[in-house]
C-alpha cells in the first residue's frame, strides 16, 4: 500500500519521527521543539552550509529542506524544518540572528506546532476550501482560520456549517 504525503508539513500528529541519533550514533531523546526556519537573501555560495551547519553544530537534525535560486533576479529562498534538541526556540533565534545579518537574511523562525492564524480568500469554488478546512479539522494543517473572504457570495454559508465556530465568513 503507498502512503500520500501532501504539503510541505504535515504537522506532529501525521508525520513518523525518525530515531534521532546524536553525533556518535546513539539514540537521542525525542526532539522538543520542531522548528521551521524561512529565509530570502541575495544568493550566493555557502548558504546552505551556513544553515545547516548552524542547525548541526546546535545537536538539532533537518528533516526537511527546500531551497530555490532565482536566477531572473539573483534571490535565493529556504525553508528548513529541524528538530530542537533542547537549545530552545528563543536561543536558536538569538543564536540564527548573528547568521542572518553575516549574510543579510530577511528569516522568521517558529515553533512548527503552533498553529498559524490564517486569512483564507476563496472565490468561486470550494474544492480547495474544502481541502484546507478539512486538513485543519484532522490537524494535517496547524493553522487557526479566524476568517475567510471572498469575493463572490457562492459559498457563504457552507464555510458556516463546516468551519470552527470562531471562523467569521465574509
Amino acid at each position: 500500500m503507498a502512503s500520500c504525503r501532501v504539503g510541505p508539513h504535515n504537522g506532529p500528529t501525521t508525520r513518523p519521527r525518525r530515531l534521532i541519533r546524536d553525533r556518535t550514533g546513539h539514540p537521542s531523546p525525542a526532539p522538543t521543539t520542531d522548528v521551521v526556519l524561512a529565509l530570502a537573501c541575495a544568493d550566493r555560495p555557502g548558504l546552505v552550509a551556513a544553515v545547516s551547519g548552524f542547525v548541526f553544530e546546535r545537536g538539532g537534525n533537518i528533516t526537511e529542506s527546500q531551497q530555490y535560486g532565482d536566477t531572473l533576479t539573483g534571490d535565493f529562498f529556504m525553508r528548513v524544518d529541524f528538530a530542537d534538541e533542547g537549545v530552545g526556540l528563543e536561543q536558536l533565534r538569538e543564536d540564527f540572528a548573528q547568521v542572518a545579518e553575516r549574510h543579510a537574511m530577511t528569516w522568521q523562525m517558529h515553533d512548527a506546532r503552533r498553529p498559524l492564524r490564517t486569512l483564507v480568500m476563496v472565490s468561486r469554488f470550494g474544492h480547495c476550501l474544502n481541502d484546507l478546512l478539512f486538513r485543519q479539522s484532522t490537524g494535517s494543517l496547524q493553522v487557526e482560520i479566524p476568517a475567510i473572504v471572498s469575493n463572490h457570495r457562492d459559498l457563504e454559508g457552507w464555510p458556516r456549517a463546516t468551519a470552527s465556530p470562531s471562523t467569521t465568513c465574509r
